[in-house]
């Protein structure tokens, strides 16, 4: 029997709304994000969190070395363990054990978003409103109070997406219906100038572009 062949993808995430948020955009939105990818997995190791993944992410991907062609490591800045540094250098750590592990040169990205998954989500607050079906200056109120600055970076994005569902649209805070929804409908992803979020499009887009040159 022929071994089967490698899958082009996996994502490692460290919690559901990460497994939600990633999964949403690479099944739905992978013209948005001007990629083709035929065949991948999204990943969230049973009791993993940030620190976990920070951690033993190389572990894993270890055990898959074979199976996948590509990995994409996906994990929040805030509860990963490594505060003291910045997220670049916590990338670089955890794509050095990866390399260490067996993986190639270049066939491992890293995306620590700093502070959290929730900052993708408040990049252009008038889409964000229409999503949410609130008025753009109620949802404006309510990020006040979680550290919004001038350039729409929203400092405390989870507390702040919480809070929106639970005040405005009376859901339990946790519902990853609205991480799903705010992924599929954000608009133009290219809106998004998220450090984070930037990388994990353009390491997509080298690796699996929509139109070969």
């Amino acid at each position: 029997m022929m071994p089967a062949q490698p899958k082009e993808l996996v994502v490692l995430v460290a919690d559901a709304d990460a497994e939600t948020v990633l999964s949403a955009l690479l099944q739905s939105r992978q013209a948005s994000l001007g990629v083709r990818i035929a065949c991948h997995d999204v990943v969230k190791p049973p009791k993993s969190n940030d620190a976990w993944v920070f951690r033993r992410a190389h572990e894993y991907l270890r055990e898959v070395r074979r199976t996948y062609q590509r990995a994409i490591v996906v994990l929040d800045w805030h509860g990963s363990g490594g505060e003291s540094k910045a997220a670049e250098e916590l990338e670089g750590e955890v794509e050095s054990r990866a390399r260490a592990s067996g993986w190639p040169e270049g066939a491992v990205a890293v995306v620590v978003i700093d502070p959290e998954l929730e900052a993708w989500a408040w990049g252009r607050s008038d889409r964000a409103a229409q999503i949410l079906g609130l008025p753009e200056q109620q949802l404006l109120d309510v990020l006040a109070g979680f550290g919004l600055s001038g350039d729409g970076k929203v400092g405390r994005p989870k507390e702040a997406l919480e809070a929106v569902v639970a005040r405005c649209l009376h859901q339990r805070p946790k519902s990853s219906r609205v991480h799903a929804r705010m992924a599929r409908e954000m608009g133009r992803l290219d809106d998004c100038q998220d450090r984070a979020f930037r990388k994990l499009v353009r390491v997509l887009r080298e690796w699996f572009p929509a139109e070969e040159s």
